[in-house]
């Protein structure tokens, strides 16, 4: 296989696909049946997969091949190899793209005047504000067209009559409203206290440089901690050139500010914990 440059397409279901169906110590179990592909049909636009099926009554299980077009135009995440980092010439790419401003960002901008945004600002709020009314009038409209047809007394009688049902009513909510009010309990005295105001004022307390530095060489160097796909590789060995804007993100947050959606998302994978799973 080696020499033909080929190698196995994997398979799911059965680990053994042949059996000699005889019994007790001569019975033997093989996988002689796999499907062998090349790198040009690895590397193609469409994937293969393999699933045995069931064996009887032959001795041979059917292999069930299925072919999926891999072309889709869904974006397909970054993600940092450190093996870049072992270039000569990495750390000085890095410094040029850190260094070149946001093209894009700056031409929207620039194309947007002062007092466009300031009437693109006035229609957004007539906007929420018809918004706001047009709920307000369904909703009363929805209430204003309920009519309460009969209801159930503390007997267990139904009332139907118009005076019954507004006698009934008075007296719910009289005895409702009515209740004489009881002192609450205070609990402050059994939850313990197991943050004190200096430890408050610590984890409120804005992060020095060498603290986000500290977090940051901790951080496992092959694992990515947000989707944008930089590991902590990356920013162990560009911390010069990307220390500062690290650190007036992390500013920002503790300031309170707003963190954009794409630091907040997250990547869902599916990985199966055995090697072979079953459709």
């Amino acid at each position: 296989m080696s020499s033909a440059e080929l190698f196995d397409a994997g398979f799911s279901g059965s680990s053994f696909p042949w059996c000699n169906n005889r019994f007790g110590r001569a019975r033997i179990w093989k996988r002689l049946d796999c499907l062998l592909i090349n790198n040009s049909c690895y590397d193609a636009s469409f994937g293969v997969s393999v699933t045995h099926l069931a064996r009887d009554p032959s001795n041979h299980s059917p292999l069930l091949l299925s072919f999926t077009t891999r072309l889709d135009d869904k974006p397909r995440p970054f993600r940092f190899l450190n093996a870049w980092a072992t270039h000569p010439g990495f750390l000085e790419v890095v410094r040029k793209s850190w260094q070149q401003e946001c093209v894009a960002k700056k031409q929207v901008e620039d194309g947007i005047s002062v007092s466009a945004q300031e009437s693109l600002r006035r229609a957004q709020a007539k906007f929420r504000q018809s918004l706001i009314v047009e709920e307000s009038f369904w909703k009363h409209k929805k209430r204003s067209q309920s009519v309460i047809h009969r209801v159930q007394d503390e007997g267990g009688n139904w009332l139907s009559f118009e005076a019954d049902i507004g006698q009934e009513a008075v007296k719910f909510f009289s005895s409702l409203f009515s209740v004489e009010a009881t002192s609450s309990w205070n609990l402050s005295s059994v939850i313990p206290k197991l943050i004190q105001l200096a430890d408050n004022a610590k984890l409120e307390e804005i992060p020095t440089m060498e603290d986000v530095r500290r977090v940051v060489s901790d951080m496992d160097g092959d694992s990515v901690a947000g989707p944008d796909g930089y590991t902590g590789k990356f920013f162990t060995f560009a911390w010069d050139i990307v220390a500062q804007d690290l650190y007036n993100a992390v500013v920002s947050f503790f300031c309170g500010a707003e963190l954009p959606k794409k630091v907040t998302a997250t990547l869902l994978l599916l990985i199966p914990k055995v090697i072979t799973v079953a459709p």
